[in-house]
């Protein structure tokens, strides 16, 4: 950590770190901001930056400032990490390339009237086309695999075969340790995969058991409760196991965050718990930074969902959370993930690979991030459902949707049922 707080200098890749205030009533949360400045510039291979030219990480916990401050760095590192192609990439035709190829069967699809609206910028993928191709690892194997390269770096300008994917930061972690990067990564894509199942097929999640209610979710409720903030936590563990909350916050006299959702994973309810309440608090603070009604028309702000949809108008679209709660049961969560993160990678791994789906990483680490002991990579499962936030392409054609419900006992949804409101995640 040492290293990491020396590494923060006004010509580094992350100049400047800076507290600020979570909010009225959050006196014990601590964030921490850092600004890793306009990574695009001078890089060969990054020719759009879609608007978004300033990159910073944030930190934010309970209590902890100096912690805070570390996983600031940490994302803002990620971030740069993210931005731009460092390793060569190959542009080739799947079937030309020497040895194995992402199976780009399992990659989510949208469905023929997603494809045809005007609106959708997205493709197939098509193996005849030629695209841009990075090394990966397949995660059980360890066997080298090529990836096409917008699945490995959110800042590489999609070129019109490429566009197979909504582009994020979903799978991607900074971390000292290779493992716990891995474990941070997947359990990233796995809450990413919650979230979008949650939303798409209008889940009814059970209330989360009563033993995720630690001192720290206590202290975020009656914060909230303070705030005049009705707060509803669920528990949105899907079929893989790990622990997963999803919470859905709503106020009735806040016009520009009538309905707010957060979500997270963790090692166990009450940590994913705790992380879900404070990340929606940050989107309710950030939601009041500019007008209700500034929404941009081409969906680019990873706020605009959130933004759009928690305006008063639009409540009913949340009503699939609340409708019959007190009648759903309760249930007793798992043993959650092990401390250990060698172990509790394996054990999730164990449990893709069960139920039959694939897991690729690529190391993204550049000599910056190795110079201060931090290693990135990008974690891709295609089999899981990826979350979009472009309101018109949620790639409903996917397998997952339909083979996830069924695991977990709720019935599927066909595209005209399933929820047509954007994405209100953030």
């Amino acid at each position: 950590m040492h290293t990491l707080t020396q590494s923060v200098h006004p010509l580094g890749v992350v100049s400047d770190v800076r507290f600020s205030l979570a909010g009225r009533g959050l006196d014990r949360v601590r964030m921490a901001h850092a600004r890793a400045g306009n990574t695009h510039i001078g890089h060969h291979g990054v020719t759009e930056t879609h608007g978004h030219t300033i990159l910073s990480g944030t930190g934010r916990l309970l209590d902890d400032a100096q912690l805070a401050r570390h996983i600031a760095i940490a994302e803002a590192y990620e971030r740069y990490a993210g931005s731009f192609p460092t390793a060569e990439l190959v542009r080739a035709r799947a079937s030309d390339l020497p040895g194995r190829v992402f199976d780009h069967s399992r990659l989510a699809r949208c469905t023929t009237s997603e494809y045809a609206h005007p609106d959708n910028p997205f493709v197939p993928f098509d193996p005849a086309a030629q695209i841009r191709w990075r090394r990966g690892v397949d995660l059980y194997t360890n066997e080298p695999t090529w990836l096409p390269a917008v699945l490995t770096g959110y800042g590489i300008h999609a070129e019109p075969n490429e566009r197979i994917c909504f582009q994020i930061s979903t799978g991607h972690a900074v971390h000292s340790d290779p493992v716990r990067a891995l474990l941070s990564g997947l359990m990233e894509v796995i809450e990413r995969d919650a979230i979008a199942l949650t939303w798409l097929e209008k889940l009814p999640l059970p209330p989360v058991h009563h033993s995720a209610y630690s001192a720290h979710v206590r202290y975020l409720l009656e914060a909230g409760r303070r705030r005049f903030l009705t707060t509803h936590l669920f528990d949105a563990t899907t079929d893989i196991g790990v622990p997963t909350v999803y919470v859905l916050q709503q106020s009735a006299h806040d016009r520009q965050g009538r309905n707010l959702v957060g979500a997270s994973t963790g090692r166990s309810l009450a940590e994913a718990a705790e992380k879900a309440l404070i990340e929606v608090f940050t989107i309710r603070q950030l939601l009041h930074s500019t007008a209700p009604d500034q929404v941009d028309a081409t969906w680019n702000d990873i706020m605009d969902g959130a933004r759009y949809m928690a305006q008063p108008q639009r409540g009913v679209a949340f009503e699939f959370l609340t409708d019959g709660l007190d009648q759903r049961l309760v249930i007793e969560p798992g043993p959650g993930l092990p401390e250990d993160p060698l172990t509790a990678l394996r054990q999730i791994l164990s449990r893709l690979r069960e139920l039959n789906m694939a897991a690729y990483c690529a190391d993204l680490t550049t000599a910056e991030l190795r110079r201060v002991g931090l290693c990135a990579v990008a974690v891709i499962v295609p089999d899981l459902q990826p979350m979009s936030l472009h309101p018109r392409s949620q790639f409903r054609a996917h397998p997952r949707l339909a083979e996830a419900c069924a695991r977990m006992g709720y019935p599927a949804l066909s595209e005209k049922e399933q929820n047509s409101w954007p994405q209100p995640f953030a």
